[in-house]
């Protein structure tokens, strides 16, 4: 097979393995606030314990439950996240509360509709922050006590966490609880035949923050308390004397048209079987850069040839020119390499006259700088011995100028 052959099928096969662990891995998405769920940030809890009173528990999309009609005093809509609906759609759940229903809404939230204006006027939407379930399971308790409410399904109830909520301004006309006469977590306010209740956030009902110090064997608190007596009053002790019929929770799913507001992070945005996708298509490609990446094995030894000095390799190189009969030839290289010791010694460059190389090197020896011109400087050499008379020259000026005798 050749090599293109081999690259395509190696990749045809990761595809393949990333398509069927992607495909196999698949979940449904999560969504928060959940009545089915039974993840940290669901409400599986509460609909069970309201169930368990009788009541009917239903999940609607806010585009289905703002078409119903017939809404009565044995409704509750839920609406744990206002601002993922449209204004149209808060204007028919408003107006569902103006027939007699309870309008619960997880947020407070502001959008100029009669009864709806539940913060400060000066202040802009509370919005909502997605919290991871690892923080909700492991962020201890803030508890905060009822002394100060008159809303009569919450009186006489102990603390509530309100680690992940916000209280909201409290107005002249809302009756209020767990808060003071400034702020509070809950409030209500008539609206038609029915009436608003406003939480400080929808994490005051999910299934973590009913029992938060579960780990460390501590006591539940009362949030699930605060769901009974608003979402099946006739539970309670204080509730009406029907009890509720019908509890609607609309999903936490962004209406098309929204203007939502608030944060979360992108990569929780990213379905779960995108989120693995990414993860196998990294590790592939690390694998596949690791495979392909250069691997420096073990240091390998070389014999190193054998280092000869460069005094003996000129009298070689001048001795093999000797043989072959050119003493003229030979001569230079000796001249050549004498310059360039001496010159080095007395700090002479290469490119400076001869002349003054010599005139130095006759000062340091004390010779007459003719002789000392004429062992420097090229000059035809006739036969063997007038070759050899001259490297003798040579070889004194280098020992009385480097004070260094050449080994022979």
């Amino acid at each position: 097979m050749s090599r293109a052959g081999v690259w395509v099928g190696g990749g045809l096969a990761l595809l393949a393995v990333v398509a069927f662990l992607t495909l196999s891995s698949r979940q449904p998405e999560a969504v928060p606030f959940d009545v089915g769920s039974s993840a940290p940030d669901g409400y599986a809890a509460v609909a069970r314990l309201v169930r368990e009173q009788g009541v009917e528990v239903n999940s609607s999309t806010a585009e289905r439950a703002a078409g119903l009609e017939g809404w009565g005093g044995s409704d509750v809509l839920f609406v744990p996240v206002p601002s993922y609906a449209t204004t149209e759609q808060r204007a028919a759940f408003a107006g569902a509360a103006r027939a007699g229903a309870t309008l619960v809404y997880g947020e407070p939230y502001a959008d100029g509709s009669e009864g709806v204006d539940q913060v400060a006027p000066d202040e802009p939407p509370t919005g909502i922050y997605l919290v991871d379930a690892r923080t909700l399971a492991d962020t201890p308790a803030t508890p905060v006590d009822s002394d100060l409410c008159d809303m009569p399904d919450l009186v006489g109830l102990s603390e509530i966490d309100v680690a992940f909520a916000g209280p909201a301004a409290v107005t002249a006309d809302n009756q209020s609880c767990f808060g003071d006469a400034d702020l509070a977590y809950f409030q209500r306010s008539d609206l038609g035949d029915g009436s608003l209740v406003t939480l400080g956030s929808p994490y005051l009902w999910v299934n973590a923050r009913l029992q938060p110090s579960k780990e460390s064997n501590g006591p539940p608190l009362d949030n699930a308390a605060t769901a009974l007596r608003i979402l099946s009053p006739g539970a309670s002790e204080l509730g009406a004397d029907a009890p509720v019929a019908r509890v609607t929770v609309i999903q936490a799913r962004p209406s098309a048209g929204a203007t939502t507001s608030g944060t979360q992070d992108p990569l929780q945005l990213l379905p779960v079987p995108v989120k693995l996708a990414l993860v196998q298509l990294i590790a592939a490609f690390g694998i596949f850069i690791w495979w392909r990446s250069r691997r420096l094995g073990r240091p390998v030894p070389e014999r190193m040839p054998v280092e000869i000095a460069g005094s003996e390799l000129v009298v070689a190189v001048g001795d093999l020119l000797r043989r072959k009969g050119n003493p003229t030839r030979a001569a230079a290289e000796l001249r050549a390499e004498a310059r360039a010791q001496l010159g080095s010694r007395l700090g002479v460059p290469s490119s400076a006259p001869v002349q003054m190389l010599c005139a130095l090197v006759a000062g340091r020896t004390g010779r007459d700088e003719a002789t000392v011109r004429a062992a420097l400087v090229d000059a035809h050499v006739a036969d063997s011995e007038s070759l050899v008379q001259l490297a003798r020259t040579l070889d004194s000026l280098r020992t009385e100028v480097l004070d260094v005798p050449v080994p022979r």
